[in-house]
C-alpha cells in the first residue's frame, strides 16, 4: 500500500509537467495572433443560383458566433477580412426510382466557394483563393407525380450553405 501511494506521488509531478504548456480553446496561428475581429463582406455569387449571397454570408457570420474564436465586425474596425466567392453549384444524382431508373429521386447539391483571408493589421494575406465545399442530399417528393425539383433544391440550400460556412470558419479558426 505504501509503495502504491509513494509511486502515485512520484507520478503526479510528471503528469503536471506534461500538461504545463496546454491551453484550452483554439490557438490562432502566428499570422492571426492579435486578431480578434473579422469582417465578412457580402459573399459574391458567380453561379446562376439565386439568393446565395445573403444566405451564405449569414451562415458564415453565424458559424463565427458558434465557434467563438473570432467576433465579426464592421469594415472599418475589423482586424481581418474574409472574402468569399461562390464559384459553382453542382447537382448530382444519388438515388433513382426503383421502378424507373431514368428518374432521380435523391440529389446531392454541392456548393463550391473560394475564400481569401487577409490580416488588416499587417496587410498579410493568410490564405488566398482556397477552395471549400458544402453539400447536402435532398429528395424530390412524388417525382413520378410531377414533384418539384426546384423547390426541393431551394429548401436544401440553407443546409449546404451551413456546411460550407462550417468548413470555411474551421479553416480560419484552426489555421490548419
Amino acid at each position: 500500500m505504501k509503495s502504491l501511494l509513494r509511486s502515485s506521488w512520484l507520478a503526479l509531478p510528471i503528469l503536471l509537467l506534461g500538461c504545463a504548456g496546454y491551453k484550452l480553446g483554439n490557438i490562432p496561428s502566428g499570422d492571426m495572433k492579435n486578431v480578434k475581429n473579422i469582417w465578412v463582406p457580402m459573399v459574391k455569387n458567380e453561379t446562376f443560383t439565386p439568393y446565395l449571397q445573403p444566405m451564405i454570408t449569414n451562415a458564415i457570420i453565424h458559424e463565427f458566433g458558434n465557434d467563438g474564436t473570432y467576433q465579426t465586425d464592421r469594415a472599418g474596425s475589423s482586424e481581418a477580412t474574409l472574402t468569399v466567392v461562390v464559384t459553382k453549384f453542382d447537382r448530382t444524382s444519388v438515388n433513382t426510382n426503383p421502378d424507373n431508373t431514368t428518374q432521380t429521386t435523391q440529389f446531392r447539391g454541392t456548393l463550391t466557394a473560394k475564400a481569401t483571408l487577409t490580416n488588416n493589421l499587417t496587410g498579410k494575406v493568410i490564405f488566398k483563393d482556397v477552395e471549400f465545399q458544402g453539400s447536402t442530399d435532398y429528395y424530390v417528393p412524388n417525382f413520378d407525380l410531377g414533384g418539384d425539383n426546384v423547390e426541393a433544391e431551394r429548401q436544401a440550400m440553407p443546409l449546404a450553405s451551413q456546411k460550407l460556412a462550417q468548413s470555411i470558419v474551421r479553416q480560419v479558426a484552426e489555421g490548419w
